[in-house]
């Protein structure tokens, strides 16, 4: 096994760790932005590299070359590069914590969990663990406000994962080109922009039914 391979399992287990530690007394917090640190912190705990609880700085560009399990061609998803803490700040404070899950239905818990986590992945506020930060913070906001968000049911194994991260990217590259279409790609000078739909045309024939919001529903019990 290569040192790389060694250090992946390694991650992967003292954040397994500390997961199951979560799961048995949560963080206690508001759910705003300081809750959201608080729980990177501690899943991180162990990865002083990663800087635990510390939100990215502006940076010129931001993004991540996307390899889904099981092969196929690579795509790039752009995050937002300034004004990333403000931004996290204000899109929890508008969410307003659990209450704002109250006597909503399951769909519509669904939609705005959905869209909380897409403004979240967007914002894509830590320099390593985004992923497993806003599915453990989702999963103590989804208890708080009456219900249980079990991720595995979103989709377990290789094929699982790629069907969330391709919901996720889509709903990211969405928020990075708001109402992009052929047709404005096709008239663009902006390389960035054309590129962008190109990836977004394949991950949403990918995607087929299987969006953020309907796959959260599918995880999503109680109330």
């Amino acid at each position: 096994m290569t040192q790389d391979a060694l250090r992946e399992r390694r991650e992967r287990r003292l954040v397994f760790a500390r997961i199951k530690e979560l799961a048995e007394t949560r963080i206690p917090g508001r759910f705003d932005i300081a809750h959201l640190k608080a729980v990177h912190a501690h899943l991180f705990h162990d990865l002083p590299e990663h800087q635990p609880g510390a939100i990215r700085k502006d940076t010129y560009g931001w993004h991540k070359v996307r390899e889904l399990e099981g092969g196929g061609p690579s795509h790039v998803v752009h995050y937002l590069h300034w004004g990333i803490e403000a931004r996290i700040g204000a899109i929890l404070d508008a969410f307003g914590g659990p209450p704002g899950l109250h006597g909503l239905s399951q769909q519509e818990a669904a939609a705005r969990l959905a869209r909380l986590y897409g403004d979240l992945d967007h914002a894509h506020g830590f320099y390593e663990g985004n992923s497993r930060t806003l599915r453990e913070f989702t999963r103590e906001l989804a208890l708080a406000g009456g219900y249980t968000l079990d991720w595995t049911r979103a989709g377990n194994g290789g094929k699982g994962r790629s069907a969330l991260y391709i919901a996720r990217d889509v709903a990211v590259l969405e928020r990075v080109y708001p109402g992009l279409s052929e047709e404005r790609a096709m008239a663009t000078d902006d390389p960035g922009e054309y590129q962008a739909w190109w990836h977004l045309a394949k991950l949403r024939k990918l995607q087929g039914e299987d969006s953020l919001e309907r796959l959260i529903l599918a995880a999503l019990t109680g109330s």
